[in-house]
């Protein structure tokens, strides 16, 4: 860091004329006030391990271009009210392990992180923050807070408050937090879980204090919550906790003796449950399929319960499971783990929706008109009321044969002998009612009909019909309608086909006129019978004379009339007549490109397929697929195809340096939960790093090089010209040049120490003292790994 310093004032120096100062460092010099010689410009500014006392109106009024600023470790006790007016664009502001007793005026808008931590604060005052309107990241650790007030900061993330003497927390003091997504309240005296009215909080620390009981709904607003900790507190009883995003909880160091029943249900994605050091006599009830790490030692458990056979569970498991998928149920209650089979319901899965049936029960028919039929029927009286939802019914007809052709001078083109039963429409079971009707219009009077209704269950989109009721039939009723059109003279007038009608004329319909006479005879019996001739296509087929092919319908069922697909489309196609193909896409030809970002990570861009109509973009998408050295392609992460640019880009990370990778992108077509791969593009690699040279920065440290070798000769050259010119002139001009010291800081943990058996209570850490044990850090411990957050958010401003 002292020779990027360096470096910067340099180039500043041959190419603007004056000295640029970046970083101004000066610790561990016993300073008392501040410096007066800092350079204006400069952007960093770390005094820290000094004795400085107070900071004075003008000490920082000149530094409008600084960002960071670091006065931890000195002793300073008084801050004017105007001391960090002029800091316009400051970011950082670090005033850990002081004397301050009161929190300073901070009217510094830009501020996203402030250090407050290890010094005397015993209030924050109204409006304390209240100029803060960019402030992401709070400590206050280590103070001597007694409560926390209404924090005004909208904009917060993470707010630390470890180390207090907290035990009030007042109403609507988190409200208006509404990003805050860390929340570290350990090593206080609270008694109660405060009001959490925080959906954004993502970590929550509530260990070592002194809270006896969770009250209900205490953590119901927390809906992103994925991690709890209430260790080493004085909890005797768990409560059903209902925050289904939860992974990680930490209830050990307490004095649980029970654990409500279904106090773990609501927990879906729960994978570590640490429940050590209390006082439970058995293992509690957990079914939880998430999890994935459960600790329970050091408790009162003396016998572990028999493990049942798939199937079994209860005492010397002799109860049968109910229908659970893959069988599976809890050892203990039963409790299907996954779900119950199709057909079952219930917490057992033993409540059946049986099979249906109307064997033996009679359809009623009744004519409306000459086009319409009423169809009644008695509802299944054995289908429990509860279960109504799942069962319907559903009316089948079929057409008989055609004995009234011959009136008509033309075979009816739908007429086909004895059909087969069509499933016609459906009702839901309704058990409010014992009998049900239905009106069937459209029904041909030329036609014999037959009536019969089907009981079906339906649960998860499958339909499973039972025995159907009995046939019934209804006969033709064209007849002597048929014979009083006989005696009809009835002629077509021009293209229209008007009607013109007389009695007492038979119609021919035998001879070559009754060809040109039928369209006559269609507007006539129109009039009468509505639908009367209506042309049945064949499978595929609609429209007039048949002519137009159906869609991609599901099972190639279209209206006759319309072509409209009545059970909707096959996947893969959308629209009205099912005519829109989502197509299979390709990236076959297409190359990828790639750029090393630095050594562990890649950019890979390619050009999305310009085909793809913009109405259609939803269902499509891209996979970068990597494969390391000769192994098989992975598939990795995805995105969605974006009609609004041409070009995506992907960054890989975490490549190994020392290994090759093969790259390429899929594109998948993806519908109703079915995704389908098309071709890849072209393949592309990235050799091993080992021999990667950045040659940026070889090119930077040539120029640096260069520059300083001109100036070292300029110097040399114009020191011995002055020497000739003024003889016994000794005097050297001296530089200013700013340097800095490396301070390596690292912030303490909490450790607690096993080695006695119970472990240890918390102690007060110092977070800028470095940890002096050999004992390596639990990198896969979610709250070791949090610790390791706050050392990152600490050491990141450090220049």
């Amino acid at each position: 860091m002292v020779f990027k310093a360096a470096t910067i004032l340099l180039l500043c120096s041959a190419l603007f004329l004056h000295i640029e100062c970046q970083i101004y460092v000066y610790q561990n010099a016993g300073l008392t006030e501040i410096p007066e010689d800092i350079p204006l410009n400069v952007k960093q500014i770390n005094l820290r391990n000094n004795s400085i006392t107070n900071i004075d109106p003008n000490s920082f009024s000149k530094f409008t271009e600084l960002t960071h600023l670091d006065l931890v470790r000195n002793k300073i006790s008084t801050i004017n009210d105007s001391a960090f007016e002029a800091l316009v664009n400051l970011k950082t502001l670090m005033l850990f392990r002081n004397e301050l007793e009161e929190i300073p005026a901070l009217p510094i808008s830009t501020l996203e992180y402030l250090e407050l931590g290890r010094n005397k604060i015993g209030t924050i005052n109204d409006g304390a923050f209240e100029a803060l309107v960019n402030l992401k990241t709070l400590f206050l650790t280590s103070n001597e807070l007694e409560e926390i007030p209404a924090l005004p900061i909208s904009t917060l993330e993470i707010l630390i408050f470890q180390f207090n003497k907290i035990s009030t927390v007042n109403d609507g003091a988190f409200e208006a937090l509404v990003n805050l997504k860390t929340l570290d309240l350990l090593g206080n005296e609270l008694e109660n879980i405060p009001v959490l009215s925080i959906s954004s909080l993502q970590y929550l620390r509530l260990d070592s204090n002194k809270i006896s009981t969770i009250n209900d709904g205490a953590f119901e607003a927390l809906v992103n919550l994925k991690t709890l900790d209430l260790s080493w507190n004085e909890l005797e009883n768990i409560p059903v906790l209902s925050i289904s995003t939860l992974e990680y909880l930490r209830l050990d160091s307490n004095k649980i003796s029970t654990i409500n029943d279904g106090a773990f249900e609501a927990l879906v994605n729960l994978k570590t449950l640490d429940l050590s050091w209390n006082e439970l006599e058995e293992i509690p009830v957990l079914s939880i399929s998430t999890l994935e790490e459960l600790n329970l030692e050091y408790n009162k458990i003396s016998t572990i319960s028999d493990v049942c056979d798939v199937g079994f569970y209860g005492v010397n498991c002799e109860e049968e499971c109910g229908r659970c998928k893959d069988d599976l149920c809890s050892d203990d209650d039963g409790h299907c783990l996954d779900g119950c089979q199709i057909w079952f319901l219930g917490d057992l899965c033993k409540e059946e929706i049986a099979l249906p049936s109307l064997d033996g029960s009679h359809v009623f028919l009744k004519r409306m008109n000459e086009s319409a039929v009423a169809i009644t029927w008695t509802q299944d009286p054995g289908i429990p009321d509860k279960h109504a939802e799942y069962y319907g019914y559903t009316v089948a007809y079929a057409e008989g044969s055609d004995k009234h052709a011959e009136y008509y001078g033309y075979t009816v083109a739908y007429a086909q002998g004895s059909g087969d039963f069509t499933d016609g429409p459906s009702v839901p079971h309704d058990p409010a009612l014992m009998t049900q009707t239905l009106i069937v219009a459209n029904v041909h009077s030329h036609n014999e009909y037959r009536f019969e209704v089907k009981v079906y269950r339906e649960m998860s989109t499958e339909r499973e019909f039972g025995v159907k009721s009995n046939t019934v039939i209804i006969e033709s009723s064209v007849g002597d309608l048929m014979s009083e059109i006989g005696q009809w003279n009835c002629c077509w007038a021009s293209v229209s086909y008007k009607k013109v009608c007389a009695k007492n004329i038979h119609i021919p319909t035998t001879n070559a006129f009754a060809r040109s006479v039928r369209y006559v005879i269609d507007i006539a019996i129109e009039a009468i019978l509505p639908f009367f001739i209506s042309e049945v296509c064949d499978v595929g087929f609609y429209g007039v004379n048949c002519e137009e092919e159906c869609g991609r319908c599901k099972d190639d069922l279209c209206s006759s009339d319309d072509g409209h697909c009545s059970d909707g489309c096959q996947i893969w196609f959308l629209g009205d007549l099912c005519k829109e193909e989502i197509a299979l896409p390709s990236l076959d030809g297409s190359h990828v490109f790639l750029k090393r970002m630095n050594e562990s990570a890649v950019a890979i861009t390619w050009t999305q397929d310009p085909g793809i109509p913009d109405k259609h973009a939803e269902y499509y998408g891209y996979t970068v697929a990597y494969a390391e050295g000769s192994g098989d392609f992975i598939d990795g992460p995805s995105v969605p195809h974006n009609a609004s640019i041409k070009n995506r880009i992907m960054i890989v990370a975490n490549i190994q340096s020392y290994n090759d990778y093969r790259f390429n992108v899929l594109m998948y077509r993806k519908m109703d939960g079915e995704q389908e791969y098309g071709l890849p593009s072209a393949t592309t690699r990235i050799e091993s790093g080992s021999n990667y040279v950045n040659w940026e920065l070889v090119a930077v440290g040539v120029s640096v090089f260069i520059i300083i070798t001109a100036i070292i000769i300029i110097i040399i050259v114009l020191l011995s010209r002055r020497k000739q010119a003024v003889s016994g002139d000794s005097e050297q001009n001296k530089d200013n040049v700013c340097t800095k010291d490396s301070d390596s800081v690292a912030q303490a943990s909490v450790l607690r120490d096993n080695s006695a058996g119970q472990p240890a209570p918390v102690t007060e850490p110092s977070p800028y003292e470095p940890l002096e044990t050999d004992e390596r850090r639990d990198l896969s411990d979610p709250y070791t790994a949090l610790e390791g957050v706050y050392q990152q958010i600490d050491d990141r401003h450090l220049p």
